[in-house]
């Protein structure tokens, strides 16, 4: 091989298309404040994306992007797929904060029946303190909305306590299922990352294929059981 000035010319003039996560980096890091404010919004990730794009981030993979903020914003990335957790899990929510006043066994009896978990073969969940905050800060949403789940049939929910339900709710909002596409679209991201060593898991398990329909008076659902244990 001999060095050839044509060579030379192509390399000077090459345009670059791809600038690698350190690029990517540069611009979140600049545009820090703009994302903390996305998390806090719970502004969808793909959304983010396409904001950043315009900002210099051309071609950034969503599963790159969650590498990233997982790397520079641990804790309010957290709270923010926290946060999708709790929307994603609120009829069960709903159900114990009606039932149970003591908010420690309200998280108890949720994580017990596998509500309120990341991702992944770890059992992990959102944490005791987030959650107390939650239905603390939002305690008249969730009263108001538990007056469209009935009072019907009893079912032993915790081993020394038995509570009164029969819960049903209306079908899921558009904003639900939206919440759910997304966090189930996270999940399949971060999976295919292998990123098992990232500070948190960016996503949630979801069932496919459930939705809600009207029940009969003359025949109702235990929708508790189909909450907290599943079906």
């Amino acid at each position: 091989m001999r060095k050839m000035s044509i060579i030379s010319d192509k390399i000077k003039n090459s345009k670059s298309n791809y600038f690698g996560r350190g690029h990517f980096e540069t611009i979140i890091k600049e545009n820090k404040n703009q994302i903390l404010e996305w998390f806090d919004n719970l502004v969808p990730v793909q959304e983010q994306i396409k904001e950043l794009n315009a900002l210099g981030c051309d071609n950034l993979q969503k599963r790159n992007y969650v590498r990233i903020i997982t790397k520079l914003f641990p804790q309010e990335y957290r709270q923010f797929i926290s946060m999708n957790i709790l929307l994603r899990d609120i009829d069960a929510i709903t159900a114990v904060v009606k039932g149970i006043h003591d908010t420690r066994k309200q998280y108890d009896t949720l994580t017990e029946h596998l509500k309120l978990k990341f991702p992944g073969r770890h059992h992990k969940f959102v944490d005791f303190h987030t959650y107390q905050q939650f239905v603390t800060f939002y305690k008249e949403d969730l009263i108001n909305r538990a007056l469209n789940f009935e009072i019907d049939e009893s079912i032993e929910i915790e081993p020394h306590q038995q509570y009164i339900y029969n819960v049903y709710a209306d079908k899921k909002t558009d904003k639900q299922e939206a919440v759910q596409e997304e966090l189930k679209e996270l999940t399949s991201q971060q999976e295919t990352a292998g990123q098992a060593e990232e500070a948190v898991e960016t996503a949630v398990e979801i069932k496919e294929g459930k939705t809600s329909s009207k029940v009969d008076k003359d025949n109702k659902t235990n929708w508790m059981k189909v909450l907290l244990k599943g079906v």
